[in-house]
């Protein structure tokens, strides 16, 4: 997995995941577009939608109700407004909140959301928006402090307590006669939270 190097390693999965995503969009919408092959894209309601979307709030606002479409959004919305300080945390939070998802989530198809939301959420962006965009990460990264904080605040919240209708509405399951069984699956949630907050290199709580 490539990492963001500060002076030493740090494996971010959720910053590598959400940041090359956005920053390959960035580059790809100065070119010009003709031309280019055209895909179809099948969706079913509330794919990657947003139930109750943020606003640029801190992330110590957010709550276990709240989904990491909604979440990402308020990430979007900070972008726009220009915190990208703010934007880095609460997509931080938004990255957990969706790995936690694919744990629960049983159609492995729709873990796919995991990087779409993203895309959908930041796509469009400028190239300075970008540049910022990166920056911002690896300043969150870099703040020791600040990323333990956030992940001290994670722990204490707990895991979602919301129905991922984002990400299961993503996935092959969402057609009818597509995936047998029940969208969601049993898992031990304090196991599956240490294993979200994991991903973005919390130490163990």
């Amino acid at each position: 997995m490539v990492a963001f190097r500060t002076g030493r390693s740090h494996g971010i999965g959720w910053a590598v995941v959400s940041a090359m995503m956005v920053c390959a969009m960035a580059a790809d919408s100065e070119e010009d577009g003709a031309g280019r092959q055209q895909i179809t894209h099948w969706e079913t309601a509330g794919n990657l939608a947003a139930t109750d979307p943020l606003d640029c709030v801190a992330a110590e606002a957010v709550s276990a109700t709240d989904t990491a479409a909604d979440i990402a959004s308020g990430a979007r919305t900070c972008l726009d407004e220009g915190d990208y300080a703010r934007m880095a945390d609460l997509l931080l939070v938004a990255n957990v909140y969706a790995y936690y998802d694919t744990l629960r989530v049983a159609d492995q198809s729709a873990h796919a959301a995991l990087g779409a939301l993203f895309a959908d959420r930041f796509g469009g962006i400028s190239k300075s928006q970008a540049d910022r965009y990166m920056d911002a990460f690896r300043a969150l990264v870099a703040d020791g402090k600040r990323l333990g904080g956030l992940c001290s605040m994670l722990s204490a919240l707990g895991p979602p307590e919301y129905r991922p209708t984002y990400m299961i509405a993503h996935g092959l399951g969402s057609f009818p006669g597509m995936v047998e069984g029940s969208p969601l699956r049993e898992i031990d949630t304090a196991a599956g939270w240490r294993k979200a907050l994991g991903y973005a290199k919390c130490p163990d709580m």
